[in-house]
């Protein structure tokens, strides 16, 4: 007996839809991040720089083609504004996208204040062959603490020894008798990291921050350049340059990606070149990343490329 066509239309698709809803869900799995956290904002009404990378992970079994289509949103407190280029983002399957948001503090803002930054996204994801509708994705998102900056003390004195300072200062010109002229180098840029090394888990990305310091009288831009990686490995600086006002400190990151299966104990060391826009004279930096087991719990901030 022969069967009829549309008896084997049905079987088809009895077959067929079975295996398309279990591929629909994995077509994306995104996650967000946002570095640096915290992220210090001028007290002089200037921007500061908050890098947000959306990872699409490989779903299992891959999809190729696949792809997410995110739209982002960003909250900031009254008064304080936080920018974005573009709401509308597309991130393929296994790989990454990312933006920047331009937070700024309101003014008057008072050194140390805190403000909570939230970005958010929702979306969709296609992949071929999969439904004509697109599948939504559970939303997103992640958040960052901005600071404002704090004056930087002068004279290398802490701020509540200051006044004390000053009045010493004052008096030993009175005794001498003599005119004093105290003189800050231009372009002294001083950078150090605090966390010169950190674990990493194998295929994933571990924050250093590096944190400059303008000791000059001018206001200056500081320029930071990654040297090589060792081979498997990926390290760059999510803002490889800044503007520093006179006394002012910021702190930037570089982001350093070990390779997946990298055995547990390997490590990597990279460098930072920091140079200042009205000096040649150069800093050197270096961190180092070593691979510890992937035991599950929390990763540091993803974004190397």
């Amino acid at each position: 007996m022969r069967a009829s066509p549309v008896l084997l239309a049905v079987v088809l698709l009895a077959i067929l839809a079975p295996h398309a809803a279990a591929q629909a869900p994995n077509c994306a799995r995104v996650t967000v991040s946002a570095t640096p956290d915290p992220v210090y904002v001028p007290r002089n009404g200037g921007d500061a720089a908050l890098s947000v990378v959306f990872e699409n992970a490989a779903p299992s079994p891959p999809l190729p083609g696949g792809e997410a289509r995110l739209k982002v949103s960003v909250a900031a407190p009254s008064g304080w504004t936080a920018r974005i280029d573009g709401q509308d983002l597309t991130v393929p399957s296994g790989g990454r996208t990312s933006l920047t948001v331009a937070v700024k503090a309101p003014d008057g803002a008072r050194p140390e204040e805190r403000a909570r930054i939230v970005v958010s996204a929702t979306g969709s994801c296609t992949f071929p062959g999969g439904p004509a509708t697109p599948i939504a994705l559970p939303p997103l998102s992640t958040e960052a603490t901005a600071i404002v900056e704090s004056p930087a003390p002068a004279f290398g004195l802490p701020a509540d020894l200051l006044p004390i300072g000053g009045v010493l200062l004052a008096l030993g010109v009175v005794a001498t008798g003599a005119a004093l002229v105290l003189r800050r180098r231009p372009g002294a840029i001083l950078a150090a990291t605090p966390e010169p090394e950190k674990a990493v888990r194998p295929g994933r990305g571990a924050s250093f921050p590096v944190t400059l310091a303008n000791r000059g009288r001018d206001r200056d831009t500081a320029s930071c350049s990654v040297g090589p990686a060792p081979e498997g490995w990926s390290a760059f600086m999510t803002t490889p340059e800044v503007e520093i006002g006179p006394g002012e400190t910021r702190t930037l990151y570089l982001m350093v990606r070990a390779p997946a299966g990298a055995p547990e104990g390997t490590e990597a060391a990279v460098r930072v070149a920091v140079r200042s826009r009205s000096s040649p004279a150069e800093t050197q930096l270096e961190v180092k990343a070593r691979v510890v087991e992937d035991r599950g719990g929390a990763d540091e901030p993803d974004g190397a490329a």
